[in-house]
């Protein structure tokens, strides 16, 4: 899991092969934000707002997008650098304006009141393995005080495999919702 999409947005309107941008580091220059607050207003705020650098054929696009979760026609904007450097300046602004947080980010993202905080995304890339997280977390099972049936029916509901053909058997495209990422 990252902090960036791995895909061009189709609502930037950049042309075939077109791709995010990475710096020398290697980042991927994409961001998706949220802000939740239940308390404001009569429904609460549920916001995104998503930024990519993109490079499309040279030319350096920054694309944003904004809007309350779940809306059919989210605002955006498309702005078009012909170096990097503006471009990426552009793209660091937008970002610590809304989150506080200095992109790239360098140091663990640090959640800031009133402001949209980091959302984890799939990239698509497997993540590395960690034997010693594996190990540790094997060493933290507790044996279950539940009767064997129970414990059977808890397996048998939070099996993946279970899940994943009982939703393709209701014709749920599970590329577009994704089980447990």
């Amino acid at each position: 899991m990252t902090s960036t999409a791995s895909i061009v947005d189709p609502q930037s309107r950049c042309c075939t092969g077109s791709e995010l941008y990475r710096d020398a580091d290697g980042v991927r220059w994409s961001f998706m934000l949220n802000l939740t607050d239940i308390s404001y207003g009569t429904y609460g705020n549920n916001k995104f707002y998503m930024g990519q650098l993109i490079v499309d054929h040279g030319r350096f696009v920054v694309f944003r997008k904004w809007g309350r979760v779940g809306a059919k026609t989210p605002q955006s904007s498309v702005k078009t650098y012909c170096d990097a450097e503006a471009a990426e300046e552009a793209f660091s602004k937008a970002f610590r304006s809304k989150s506080g947080n200095e992109w790239p980010l360098t140091k663990v993202f640090e959640r800031k009141k009133g402001k949209y905080f980091l959302v984890e995304l799939d990239d698509g890339e497997p993540e590395p393995a960690d034997d010693a997280a594996a190990e540790e977390e094997e060493k933290e099972k507790v044996a279950s005080k539940l009767p064997q049936e129970v414990q059977n029916i808890v397996k048998l509901i939070c099996d993946p495999d279970v899940v994943t053909r009982e939703m393709a058997s209701l014709n749920v495209d599970l590329k577009r919702f994704p089980l447990g990422k």
